[in-house]
């Protein structure tokens, strides 16, 4: 699970600003998250420049069927204008907006909230910053230009409501398969077709389109019993000028409303619905609606979105999220893709935007596919895969003789690697310098051995030119594939990976082997979650320390002794 911010902006518009702002910020495991206050002054400028830029948006697409909604029969358009406006004018006042936006998040009042927020989180962990707030205006904002996101890689914005409440799902689905409906609306103008080909290449998918429907068939797909994981729609939509309404024109002749579909949808949330993708024109009004039956997750476009930017934010989304990464990253890596388009598609990477129920956790593929990887249990099949090796050896080497390094430092730290293996049933798969590759028949015994090797380091030093030897350890729990006496495979990147991220006198985890260790009551061990780490081909995944004897933890979290993890 990322690490999840809030900000509550409370009541409160342009003119009269936003005088309590509360910031919450939840860990991993610790329910009661830590908080932080301030306020947002009055800004009616930003106010101003938003709707100035909204106004030349909508000039330049309403005249063009490209764009997935239907054009304004009321705007007149002339041609020589929109060069005008595409290549100067716009260009400064989306400059204008973004630059107002920051100044606006810079103010004093808020600065206490964003100083606390940095110090507690690191630029590589993956965050959600969730904006809570009721001023549709303020929704409407492209809070993902705050300075803040451009320093953290790995964090995305995502709107919500102020009020939200949980919803359980009735159904327990182990299918191995990600249930799609997907709805294919009114096309004119439009080639819908391409988001089909996007969606029926993906892998363990059931599919069922539906393709300019009639609204009884739609009303009954969604209340099939075997439930849908995600809701989609391509085609036509747009909101209503308030934005706190939207429909979808389904067929060419048939508009539908949220609330004429209001019982089925309760119905399919139910029944395990997660994620609604609505790759349509100025759908933010439907995620309001939507967002009134706590559903768990949408997808929309902020305004009206050309067809091309569409399918290829489609296309880059579902490749990501289905590779394993969080939902969020994906939803940010492909409206960053976007950005290589905006000379013909202006600020197509500001109108991908994700709604969330704060109660409820972001979906991966994995879950929604039913059939998550089963946590290993200590059978023979399973092997805990350890790496250790010593912290600044480069620099230890450079301030040693070759001779000296290896007689007094590199021969006793392999002997002291390799005295209790037996004890602990582990065994050297292979050693690379000070590098050594352990496996052990279980979880528990990697543990203690673990920590046996780090404590000696601190009971019984082993002296360097730069002071005492210092190591660190990862580890990860799996089923590796035999290469003769050797092991690869992915759960052999897991450990390289983990163990890269160790820092002095580090022992780290993954959460397959953290959970092995949940019931294994050893006095005074405790885990510290440092949050999700982005590993490469592999996603965002949580790492555990292991804290030992006196050891504490780098950053403020909460830690828990291993009998209550």
């Amino acid at each position: 699970m990322s690490q999840l911010v809030v900000l509550n902006l409370g009541k409160g518009n342009w003119h009269q600003g936003f005088p309590t702002v509360i910031a919450q910020l939840w860990e991993r495991d610790n329910p009661i998250p830590i908080q932080f206050t301030g306020s947002l002054p009055p800004d009616p400028e930003l106010s101003q420049l938003y709707q100035q830029w909204r106004s030349l948006y909508k000039a330049l697409y309403d005249p063009f069927s490209f764009c997935r909604s239907q054009p304004n029969p009321a705007i007149e358009f002339d041609e020589k204008d929109f060069t005008s406006i595409s290549d100067a004018e716009f260009k400064n006042l989306s400059a204008q907006l973004q630059h107002q936006l920051n100044l606006w998040l810079k103010s004093d009042s808020f600065r206490n909230i964003e100083l606390n927020l940095r110090t507690r989180l690191m630029p590589s962990s993956v965050i959600q910053v969730l904006i809570a707030t009721e001023d549709e205006q303020v929704r409407r904002l492209p809070w993902h230009l705050w300075n803040f996101f451009e320093d953290y890689p790995l964090s995305e914005v995502a709107l919500s409501t102020q009020n939200y409440e949980s919803v359980g799902t009735s159904l327990q689905k182990n299918t191995g398969k990600v249930r799609i409906l997907a709805i294919l609306g009114n096309s004119k103008g439009i080639e819908v077709q391409k988001d089909r080909a996007v969606l029926e290449k993906l892998a363990d998918t059931e599919t069922v389109f539906l393709v300019e429907p009639q609204r009884q068939e739609l009303d009954n797909c969604l209340w099939d019993e075997q439930g849908w994981d995600i809701l989609f729609f391509a085609g036509h939509s747009s909101s209503e000028a308030d934005f706190a309404k939207g429909k979808i024109e389904i067929n060419p002749h048939e508009t539908i409303t949220i609330p004429q579909l209001k019982n089925a949808l309760k119905t399919a949330i139910a029944n395990g619905l997660q994620l609604g993708i609505f790759n349509s024109c100025d759908s933010l009004g439907l995620a309001q609606e939507l967002a009134d039956l706590q559903i768990p997750q949408l997808i929309v476009m902020r305004e009206k979105v050309p067809d091309v930017v569409a399918q290829k934010f489609l296309k880059h989304l579902v490749a990501t999220f289905s590779s394993g990464q969080s939902l969020s990253i994906s939803v940010r890596k492909a409206r960053e893709r976007l950005q290589g388009m905006e000379r013909e598609c202006p600020c197509a990477s500001w109108l991908p935007v994700i709604c969330q129920n704060p109660a409820a956790r972001p979906p991966t593929w994995e879950k929604l596919r039913g059939d998550r990887r089963k946590k290993p249990r200590n059978t023979p099949d399973v092997v805990t895969i350890v790496f250790t090796d010593l912290v600044n050896s480069g620099a230890i080497k450079q301030h040693s003789d070759s001779r000296d390094y290896s007689e007094t430092i590199l021969k006793p730290y392999h002997e002291r690697v390799q005295t209790t293996l037996i004890t602990y049933q582990g065994r050297v798969v292979k050693s690379e310098g000070d590098t050594h590759l352990l496996v052990f028949a279980n979880a528990l015994q990697a543990i203690k051995w673990a920590v046996d090797l780090q404590t000696s380091c601190k009971t019984k030093p082993i002296p360097t030119p730069l002071g005492e030897l210092q190591i660190r350890i990862g580890m990860h729990t799996g089923s590796p594939l035999h290469n003769g006496s050797d092991f690869q495979g992915e759960e052999i990147d897991w450990g390289t990976q983990i163990y890269a991220l160790a820092k002095v006198g580090q022992i780290l985890l993954s959460e397959v082997t953290a959970d092995l260790l949940r019931h294994a009551n050893l006095t005074g061990l405790r885990l510290h979650c440092h949050g999700d780490r982005y590993l490469k081909d592999i996603g965002a995944v949580p790492i555990f320390e292991l804290l030992y004897a006196d050891k504490a933890c780098r950053r403020r979290s909460t830690s828990q002794s291993i009998p209550q993890f």
